[in-house]
């Protein structure tokens, strides 16, 4: 896979996505009309896309070691508590299997119709981008109201009080968020049109998920294997590497995806080729341990929050909500830094250390706006995800219902919602990976798309706004 560089406006060659990519003097491009456009970081030692080095190896060699640990232990330790086994008769035989036909034969045609669904939501998206984001800052501000009105009519004072200032706040903040609609719209639209050009960023999602349940089924069998051992150490250990390996297989979804948004940004006009594979070649060989590092330090915090809110299981029901609103921020903090740090990474190929001060420095300098762009584009990929699930929940209830006796409907309308909701997000994980990137590249370096894609230049430097 090639890529086709300009080196002085009218020579090119071509180089390969790991080579090196000679980067330009940083200069300050002037908006006539509205802003001055700088780009806040460019490291003129570092080449985009550099793949030669292997990142904190050490981060990798623990990821390793941890599922060897896992493995020899559950191998080597037995339950006792084996249930014995029991038989049924020929016809309750037949008749479980009947029920697993139509079972299966649901579940199939909500996961079909979710995948259908989520490809005419992708179309939609890039049709009325701009409809759908103002759509998903109305029903969120409604959504308070709604809650604030229901909560007083049960009596709840104290929770419609709540929501009644969340309505306050999110009307007061959609107010002042209406001059970055239109940028977030022009990130959303291009991101779609990429995603809908390299579709294989969608099999890495769906592969990812795959990936992810096997490793939740395996992890099972182990604490089963391994609940004997009476031991709080290991409970702990166990809950660590669980949510170790699980970041791990969700960051190397997202720097693949953000390697391949990159790639497209800087060289769309010269690009041959699909670049997710090489994208995602460097994520788990040359970056790897750079993922595994990232992934170890959201593991800690989520363990520490598991193990508080355990402890705090009979504490006062006020201090309970403080402590848990102050871990679940910590917490989104953590796997929001780390993304943003994931996408240097997958520009620079740098250790984690070197991206984690490159991203201190965007989100210090211009983090407000990106949390703006991010949120009003997630908004919309929830909304897409949300009606997605009900069509694929009442779908499946409906068909429960002509086939099964009973109020059993109600858990297939549970399930067929999950399916629609998860599957879709998984399908959408790669939009919001790419709305996180082309904020980052263009804030980092708007010359290199002028050169690239001098339509969508023009297109982002006039909405791009750092006042309100």
């Amino acid at each position: 896979m090639y890529l086709s560089v300009s080196s002085s406006g009218s020579e090119s060659g071509n180089l390969l996505l790991n080579d090196s990519l000679k980067i330009e003097e940083p200069t300050t491009i002037y908006d006539d009309q509205i802003n001055l456009i700088e780009p806040y970081y460019i490291d003129e030692t570092v080449n985009k896309f550099s793949s030669s080095k292997w990142r904190d190896v050490w981060a990798a060699v623990f990821w390793i070691l941890n599922l060897m640990l896992l493995a020899l232990i559950s191998i080597f330790v037995k339950n006792e508590n084996n249930p014995d086994d029991t038989t049924s008769d020929k016809a309750n035989f037949f008749e479980v299997r009947w029920d697993l036909k139509n079972v299966s034969a649901i579940m199939i045609s909500a996961i079909i119709l979710s995948f259908i669904l989520s490809f005419v939501w992708l179309e939609a998206i890039k049709r009325f981008a701009r409809t759908l984001i103002i759509i998903t800052l109305f029903l969120n501000i409604c959504s308070f109201l709604v809650s604030a009105i229901v909560m007083f009519y049960y009596g709840s004072i104290i929770s419609g009080i709540g929501m009644l200032v969340m309505f306050f706040v999110s009307l007061f903040v959609s107010i002042f968020w209406r001059s970055r609609i239109p940028f977030s719209t022009a990130v959303l639209i291009e991101v779609v049109k990429i995603l809908k050009q390299f579709k294989s960023m969608i099999i890495i999602s769906l592969i990812g998920i795959v990936i992810q349940i096997s490793w939740v089924l395996i992890w099972s069998v182990i604490v089963y294997r391994t609940s004997n051992l009476q031991s709080g150490l290991w409970s702990i250990y166990l809950l660590f590497s669980y949510y170790f390996t699980s970041s791990v297989i969700n960051n190397i979804v997202h720097t693949t995806c953000a390697g391949s948004y990159a790639c497209y940004y800087f060289n769309s006009d010269q690009l041959n080729g699909d670049p997710t594979w090489n994208s995602l070649r460097r994520a788990s060989t040359y970056s790897f341990g750079s993922i595994c590092l990232s992934s170890i330090i959201v593991a800690i915090i989520k363990t520490l929050r598991s193990l508080a809110r355990t402890a705090l299981k009979n504490e006062n029901q006020v201090v309970k909500c403080i402590f848990n609103c102050i871990l679940s921020f910590v917490e989104w903090l953590s796997e929001y830094f780390n993304a943003y740090a994931l996408i240097h990474v997958a520009i620079y190929g740098k250790s984690l250390l070197k991206s984690s001060k490159a991203t201190w420095t965007l989100l210090k300098e211009r983090g407000i706006f990106a949390l703006i762009n991010d949120d009003l584009i997630g908004n919309v990929l929830l909304l897409a995800s949300a009606v997605t699930g009900i069509v694929s929940g009442l779908f499946s209830a409906i068909w429960a219902h002509s086939v099964f006796e009973g109020q059993i409907w109600f858990g297939f309308l549970s399930v067929g919602f999950l399916i629609g909701f998860c599957l879709t997000l998984v399908i959408f994980e790669p939009i919001f990976a790419g709305s996180m990137t082309y904020f980052v590249c263009f804030a980092d370096d708007p010359n290199a798309l002028q050169q690239s894609n001098p339509e969508l230049y023009k297109k982002f430097r006039e909405t791009y706004s750092f006042t309100f």
